[in-house]
């Protein structure tokens, strides 16, 4: 019996035509590349910086490290992910303890930066006003 032409395709599959198919541990996945590295900031005391990695690949495991201590989140410190690829490390309310190597690793790759805090300069809010001291 002959069908007329359609614009859908009927695929069967056999078991037979399952030998073709390679192993899962054959299977090579694409290296883990950095898209975007990480950057070293500036930032003045009382402030906040945002540090951002971009890889190939979407919602790793990473770490972020300051001076060698691993960072997670809390009150003035966020790490998260935004997009899948872009894995962010945000600090807050800087101090001068905040200064010095931030690292991101994840697998095999890993990113230093360094982050200078700088002092907030000084703001004259009221001007001096003229005393006069008697001597008794």
């Amino acid at each position: 019996m002959l069908y007329p032409p359609c614009c859908c395709a009927v695929v069967i599959l056999f078991p037979c035509c399952f030998a073709a198919i390679p192993p899962a541990d054959t299977v090579q996945s694409l290296p883990l590349e950095m898209v975007k590295p990480l950057q070293n900031m500036d930032a003045m005391e009382t402030g906040a910086v945002t540090f951002e990695v971009e890889l190939s690949q979407d919602d790793l495991e990473h770490r972020w490290f300051h001076n060698g201590v691993e960072l997670s989140n809390s009150e003035r410190v966020e790490v998260k992910v935004h997009r899948h690829r872009f894995y962010r490390l945000i600090v807050k309310d800087l101090a001068f303890e905040d200064a010095g190597e931030y690292k991101f690793t994840c697998r095999d790759v890993t990113a230093v930066a360094q982050l200078v805090v700088t002092e907030r300069p000084l703001e004259i809010t009221r001007s001096l006003q003229a005393v006069t001291v008697y001597e008794r």
